[in-house]
């Protein structure tokens, strides 16, 4: 079929102003679109529920190694004294006698265990209770019905001015000629003494002789301050 003359298609030129207006139309459109969109790293950080941060560094009790005993402390009461070393603690436990520091506290400084935060046996400390000298451990009997239960606090060689903590669970009276034999004060295969310091001396009683027994209170490591 013959197209008819004024039907034809002519190529028809844009005028160069028309066709930039367009571009720039298409472009405002383009950051419009955008703009409306909401952003995923601006959610994320606005919208989303904060996160608690927990403290990583766990709640760890100090170390202090095993150090010579030079000062005991009961709360609450007289007992707050130096305290000296005993050489040999065994095959008995006799602090001097004689002598300005007759009334002191001795530490087993050799045949027992040094107290620490992670001691694997006893610790024992002792002294004399006497009617006729005035001693550390003189309060020790008057506190006796009220010894159970008490905190015990130490510093050693090694405390660097901390307290060992240490609270008595059991209080024990026996023969002097027993003492030796009482496993639940120095342990066996069966009963563990890890942690346990002893304090020990004579049992006081009506002070018309000598005294029969002994004073012991054995106390469980419970912590430092």
């Amino acid at each position: 079929m013959t197209v008819p003359r004024h039907s034809q298609f002519k190529t028809r030129h844009w005028p160069l102003a028309v066709f930039l207006g367009l571009l720039v139309a298409l472009v405002v459109t383009i950051i419009v679109v955008t703009n409306q969109q909401p952003r995923l790293d601006t959610l994320q950080m606005t919208d989303a529920p904060k996160a608690t941060i927990l403290s990583q560094t766990p709640n760890l009790e100090p170390v202090i190694e095993p150090g010579e005993v030079t000062r005991i402390y009961v709360p609450g009461t007289e007992i707050n004294h130096g305290v000296l070393s005993l050489d040999s603690c065994l095959p008995e436990i006799d602090p001097p006698r004689e002598g300005s520091l007759i009334g002191a506290v001795y530490a087993c400084t050799k045949d027992f265990e040094q107290p620490s935060t992670s001691s694997t046996s006893l610790s024992v400390l002792a002294g004399h209770s006497s009617c006729k000298v005035d001693t550390v451990f003189n309060k020790l009997n008057k506190l006796m019905d009220t010894l159970q239960g008490r905190e015990v606090w130490i510093q050693t060689t090694a405390t660097d001015g901390r307290w060992l903590i240490y609270q008595v669970e059991q209080i024990y009276n026996p023969p002097k000629d027993q003492l030796p034999y009482v496993e639940e004060i120095w342990g066996s295969s069966e009963i563990s003494t890890a942690g346990k310091l002893a304090l020990v001396t004579c049992l006081l009683g009506d002070c018309g002789g000598g005294s029969t027994n002994n004073l012991v209170a054995v106390a469980k490591f419970i912590g430092v301050k």
